[in-house]
């Protein structure tokens, strides 16, 4: 059963001259279209504008392949089940590169290893402690690092963690799928 929306979506305009340039910024983006996701954090348009500026850097000033992020994304989403961010991602992950199989197989990665390379599964080793909130083996990361450097652990870690974020968000406010997709 879908929750009722907490708060209402806001409109494409707006009076708020800060929300106004962020949702222009978002509608010239490569997304092209403001998620409902932003319509609800616009309640607040300082944290919506802290948000984007940390999310799109994840997006867009990585070393990480964006199909190993995806794949990271796509298991955090499987992990804390958010039907939104999976409806987001799974073509964000196919686009991306990630093999259909990976895909539709993420909640199964381990008994399926044979889908993923070697440097995936460390990163999906990883993501999963980070969903759950268990501690990460020293070994799973020992296998991150011989895949990785300093600044992609820090890339997968962050990106692992920010969609736990997004998860817990946008089940928090109960934002609605677009309808659109």
């Amino acid at each position: 059963m879908t929750e009722p929306v907490r708060l209402p979506l806001i409109g494409d305009d707006t009076d708020d001259p800060l929300l106004q340039a962020l949702f222009d910024r978002t509608r010239t983006s490569p997304h092209g279209r403001i998620p409902n996701l932003y319509r609800t954090l616009g309640h607040s348009p300082e944290m919506l504008d802290a948000w984007i500026t940390f999310a799109w850097s994840l997006r867009a000033d990585p070393v990480t392949p964006r199909s190993l992020r995806e794949l990271v994304i796509v298991r955090i989403a499987t992990i804390i089940g958010s039907a939104y961010e999976l409806a987001a991602h799974r073509p964000m992950a196919l686009d991306a590169g990630c093999g259909e199989a990976q895909v539709e197989q993420i909640g199964n990665w381990q008994a399926r290893a044979e889908l993923y390379a070697d440097d995936e599964l460390a990163a999906l080793a990883v993501a999963d402690r980070i969903a759950t909130g268990d501690a990460i083996d020293p070994d799973e990361w020992s296998s991150l690092r011989s895949h990785f450097d300093e600044r992609a652990c820090v890339e997968i870690a962050l990106t692992a963690s920010f969609y736990v974020c997004v998860g817990r968000i946008l089940d928090a406010l109960a934002v609605p799928l677009e309808t659109d997709r």
